[in-house]
């Protein structure tokens, strides 16, 4: 396989399945950090990745949804720069 710049790990099990049916692993359960989240809007951040997938299913290219997938990322730090990351006239309560 060659190195993609985004949807590597959906490419990998694409892949994978070429060879025969993949299965699940359950338990243990996963646990994954909660960072990506903190500060953010899930439901946007949820919309992005299904865009993502959407764009991807439809041919885009894994550089053009890189770049899409960066810039995104890149107004979110600008946005946490000026002190708001929920955008104009939104704020979080901080206890």
């Amino acid at each position: 396989m060659r190195p993609i710049a985004l949807m590597e790990d959906l490419n990998f099990v694409r892949c994978l399945e070429k060879f025969g049916p993949t299965v699940g692993i359950e338990d243990p359960p996963l646990i994954t950090s909660s960072r990506r989240f903190e500060g953010r809007n899930p439901i946007f951040i949820v919309l992005g990745w299904l865009t993502i997938h959407i764009l991807y299913r439809f041919g885009v290219s894994p550089d053009m949804l890189a770049a899409i997938y960066n810039s995104s990322r890149s107004g979110l730090a600008m946005n946490q720069n000026r002190g708001n990351e929920f955008g104009p006239g939104l704020s979080r309560s901080v206890d």
